[in-house]
């Protein structure tokens, strides 16, 4: 069950320290708050993302802007070229079957 934090702990810590915490926090995929109750918890971490799954992330978010994009242009009655939607479904598809070989 996720619980609803509303009350917030505020810490002093130097520029450096801070941009540390982010570091540390962004190489586990984590925001600051979810890094520091994780240790808090004394949870194992899970091991950040590997550069291959960075880029199948940004990949991933790049499909999700043109798909966007093109439901906003289908909207407004604007058609896209139709290479441009042939990039799309083939995008999709690729990541499709990526994902599903696996499981």
């Amino acid at each position: 069950m996720e619980k609803n934090r509303i009350t917030q702990i505020q810490i002093r810590a130097t520029h450096d320290e801070k941009n540390e915490f982010q570091n540390a926090a962004k190489a586990f995929n984590l925001n600051i708050s979810e890094y520091i109750r994780t240790l808090h918890e004394k949870k194992e971490l899970p091991p950040p993302p590997s550069e291959v799954e960075c880029k199948q992330l940004a990949a991933l978010s790049h499909i999700g802007n043109l798909f966007n994009e093109l439901i906003h242009l289908m909207r407004t009655g604007t058609i896209p070229e139709t290479t441009d939607i042939a990039l799309l479904v083939e995008a999709i598809g690729l990541f499709t079957k990526y994902m599903e070989s696996r499981r």
